[in-house]
């Protein structure tokens, strides 16, 4: 097998995916100010980065993204989405080949007190996960349309869960989350008549 290292002027990658002969990669958030400091005028400002999937130093496009950090990143068709960890947006949306022009940020919505930690993406709607890790918090499930201008379509309380880190969709539109403790849950969301969600849960555990 062969292999090639790469070395990046930036701090950090943060999320990373490859989109057929692309990879995106999302560098930490750094500013602009000549000592490093983060003030109103030298925000931090994270690098998202379109490059070829054969060379990582041939960049294609290199966005300057109004982000603390993107921890999370999927695409479907030709939509790039991003889960944002900072003050203002929780997550970002990017045409794949006209980032520069069509783009959308997505604010933080009354009720959540949380940073997202995963996204999951399917046609028409991309779902936003909160973890409930806070005190007086619990998992929360953000439901966003797919449009060019993402709107909010409800948020989906679950009320028992705390501890959450992954969520995926599947096939028939159910939602399934992971919990991060001991022993680890799966949760199975359902959308059910008038688009109201129920979730069961089911303990993950070892068998010797």
């Amino acid at each position: 097998m062969n292999y090639k290292n790469y070395n990046f002027g930036e701090t950090e990658v943060t999320a990373i995916i490859r989109q057929n002969n692309y990879i995106w990669i999302s560098f930490l958030g750094a500013s602009n100010h000549p000592q490093g400091k983060v003030t109103p005028a030298f925000p931090l400002i994270t690098k998202l980065r379109k490059v070829s999937a054969f060379n990582l130093y041939q960049t294609y496009f290199e966005l300057d993204v109004p982000l603390d950090k993107i921890v999370n990143l999927k695409i479907i068709g030709t939509k790039l989405y991003a889960t944002a960890q900072d003050g203002t947006y929780v997550a970002v949306y990017y045409s794949t080949t006209d980032p520069l022009a069509t783009y959308s940020y997505v604010s933080i919505p009354a009720g959540i007190n949380e940073y997202p930690v995963d996204l999951a993406v399917d046609t028409d709607y991309f779902y936003l996960l909160t973890p409930g890790d806070a005190s007086g918090e619990n998992a929360k499930i953000i439901k966003y349309s797919t449009a060019s201008t993402p709107v909010l379509d409800q948020t989906i309380d679950l009320t028992t869960i705390t501890g959450a880190r992954s969520i995926e969709i599947d096939a028939s539109d159910n939602l399934w989350v992971v919990t991060y403790e001991s022993p680890a849950k799966l949760i199975k969301v359902t959308e059910g008549s008038g688009g109201i969600y129920t979730y069961t849960v089911n303990e993950i555990t070892e068998e010797y």
